[in-house]
């Protein structure tokens, strides 16, 4: 699974109903926290390019052109995790290490104010 981009169902604050709901977007397994949870790194297609972050944006080449938000890493369950989109790791290692170089950068930068 890591290296891997799936479909995962991730909350999200609905201003609209003023309440925690589910949003279906792909990210990109990274790395195993535990048995049930994996730690992903987010893809979105920042339609407005004043959100991308020149730092740690990686662009990716899927059906349209996206970024794996390498700052914006967080945690999903194993059981939110829906249908397979893209194997970076072994089709396109490539991009894959760049994600996960500017992902220990920001990580880097982080443990700088530990």
């Amino acid at each position: 699974m890591i290296g891997k981009i799936y479909m995962i169902n991730l909350p999200f604050y609905d201003i609209k109903t003023h309440s925690k709901a589910f949003k279906e977007r792909p990210a990109l397994i990274i790395g195993i926290a535990d048995k049930d949870d994996f730690n992903i790194i987010p893809v979105s297609s920042c339609q407005f390019t004043q959100n991308i972050d020149k730092d740690f944006d990686v662009e990716i080449a899927l059906k349209q052109k996206c970024y794996a938000r390498t700052h914006k890493q967080t945690i999903a369950h194993r059981k939110d995790t829906g249908r397979f989109i893209a194997d970076l790791k072994n089709n396109n290692n490539t991009v894959y290490n760049k994600i996960i170089d500017k992902w220990n950068q920001y990580c880097e930068r982080i443990n700088k104010y530990l």
